[in-house]
């Protein structure tokens, strides 16, 4: 018995020894892609302000076989996340994430633009349209706008149902729509993404996507939840795409909602700050099952990018500052084992969702 005993202690520890020697290359390669996130500038969404020598017509759907082209996507060419795969709790299987898609359009749009590839621009053209297509009417007291919803219930500490606001989603669709009239010279996709904007900017009691400080600035909501949770890189996401917007459509509107979610940052971002570290957001009950909302390494990174970036469009030093505070937790001994960490703790989410999606036999 003791004999079994310790062949199967030494099988184990073998086995995570094992685990531990290939993590430590994945931490070397994470830590890289962190810091080239916050050495180059965030990609631009928007188009060109110079349209296309030649406008495109987006072309018939049918009968096109959509993953020949891309596996990526769906069989109804619609690109989609596989959440087992990449260990988030709170939702499981592939579904179809509005900002995912509409990246992907972005990058098949650009790639189209730059090569004429006619796959590339089909890829793009499905999924502009299914945007389009999806983009929710929300009616106000004096005025009317869309949404762009996730359609699927996300649990964990956020709890709400599909389809779900999220000023996230809404941010990057709307820079998919500018593309899409980029390409096409069709005024109906501006129209949706100042129906967009006007979304973007409303509160919270109005049914739109925005916190309201106690200063009178905005803060963009991620998930729109109650109560609020307050995550900072999808607030400092929608305004970093807000100021692109406003350089191709001079929009008056989108001008005002930046300045406003730039007050918001400036009334809330102190509390994001715990002995130099960042949090991933305010959530109300912190606690270990949500790492006390302590940033993991990749949002840390994120938001020292983020906030060097907003220091660049709007000129406030206090972003500057708090990114030069940050990026000294970037490096180092902390860093690494955080990082390690993280990579661990998404490895046991990935097995254990197979787990879970195992047959029973």
């Amino acid at each position: 018995m003791l004999v079994a005993a310790a062949w199967i202690f030494a099988l184990l520890f073998a086995s995570f020894a094992v685990w531990i020697l290939t993590v430590i290359p994945r931490v070397k390669r994470l830590k890289e892609t962190y810091l080239n996130f916050m050495r180059r500038p965030l990609a631009v969404w928007t188009p060109p302000a110079e349209p296309p020598e030649q406008r495109v017509t987006f072309p018939n759907f049918e009968d096109i076989p959509w993953q020949q082209l891309s596996t990526e996507v769906d069989d109804e060419g619609i690109k989609f996340v596989d959440y087992d795969a990449r260990g988030q709790r709170g939702v499981s299987g592939q579904k179809r994430y509005p900002s995912d898609i509409a990246e992907f359009a972005v990058k098949r749009a650009r790639r189209f633009a730059e090569t004429g590839s006619q796959t590339d621009l089909l890829l793009a053209a499905r999924q502009l349209t299914y945007l389009a297509e999806t983009a929710t009417t929300v009616e106000f007291a004096d005025a009317t706008g869309v949404a762009w919803c996730a359609d699927f219930d996300l649990g964990y500490q956020y709890d709400v149902e599909a389809p779900w606001k999220s000023a996230y989603l809404q941010s990057f669709s709307m820079c998919a729509m500018l593309w899409a009239h980029w390409l096409t010279g069709d005024s109906g996709y501006l129209h949706l993404y100042r129906k967009g904007v006007v979304t973007l900017g409303r509160t919270l009691d109005d049914g739109g996507l925005a916190y309201k400080t106690s200063d009178g600035g905005l803060f963009f909501e991620e998930v729109v939840s109650s109560p609020p949770h307050h995550i900072l890189n999808g607030h400092l996401h929608a305004l970093s795409n807000l100021f692109h917007s406003h350089e191709i459509t001079s929009d008056e509107l989108t001008r005002q909602i930046f300045e406003l979610g730039v007050q918001g940052t400036v009334d809330l971002i102190p509390k994001f700050d715990r002995f130099g570290y960042s949090l991933y957001s305010l959530a109300p009950n912190p606690g270990l099952w949500n790492h006390f909302n302590i940033a993991n390494p990749f949002y840390h990174h994120a938001h020292v990018g983020l906030l060097r970036t907003l220091h660049q469009l709007s000129g406030r030093r206090v972003f500057r500052q708090y990114a030069d505070k940050w990026e000294k937790r970037c490096y180092g001994l902390f860093d690494a084992v955080w990082t390690g960490i993280f990579v661990m703790f998404k490895d046991v989410m990935v097995l254990a969702k197979k787990l879970k999606r195992r047959p029973a036999k």
